[in-house]
């Protein structure tokens, strides 16, 4: 009897772990990850709608800035010396957050510098203006109320800024401003 040798075949890639689908905001980042077995060196290319993607040859694709073009069924083709296989498609959906929520904290001063303190205040005014610096609509809310939810809001930037309104009308300073960009 003699030695006998022992071929290994080369063995497909396989799918252990398949992209999962998602939706996100735009502007956001996404990974989309991918696992595989072999015997063989694997290679990876990730596709958007079934076109290549330059350069996406790792386990993961990961999508930064995300704009709504970014949409889509993403899949990705695992090969080695035996063969390839394709992952399952995940599909992307992308949409535009519209929406911005303002809390705050209760002021201590008024406008002319004077303390201001809970007791004293009757509400809160909400500025808002898609131009920096030109604050024209308000919201005006009780005091109880501390934070505010906009949706629907045009691309775009916003801005905002609040004041506390006391029992004799007369409005805190000015709160910094703040804004949010609408894509």
């Amino acid at each position: 009897m003699g030695d006998t040798e022992t071929a290994t075949q080369p063995q497909h890639p396989r799918l252990t772990y398949h992209p999962g689908s998602a939706a996100v905001f735009a502007g956001e980042t996404h990974t989309l990850n991918v696992t595989a077995t072999s015997t063989e060196t694997l290679r990876y290319q990730w596709r958007r709608n079934g076109v290549t993607i330059p350069d996406a040859i790792l386990p993961h694709l990961t999508l930064s800035a995300i704009s709504v073009n970014d949409a889509g069924s993403y899949d990705v083709i695992i090969s080695n010396a035996a063969g390839s296989v394709t992952s399952e498609t995940a599909q992307l959906s992308v949409s535009i957050d519209r929406n911005a929520s303002l809390s705050w904290e209760t002021p201590v001063h008024r406008q002319d510098g004077t303390p201001l303190t809970t007791d004293d205040i009757t509400g809160y005014r909400i500025y808002h203006s898609t131009e920096d610096g030109n604050l024209e609509t308000h919201y005006d809310l009780d005091a109880q109320t501390t934070t505010l939810a906009l949706s629907d809001l045009s691309s775009g930037n916003h801005f905002f800024a609040i004041t506390a309104i006391d029992q004799t009308g007369l409005e805190s300073e000015l709160s910094n401003v703040v804004s949010k960009q609408i894509l």
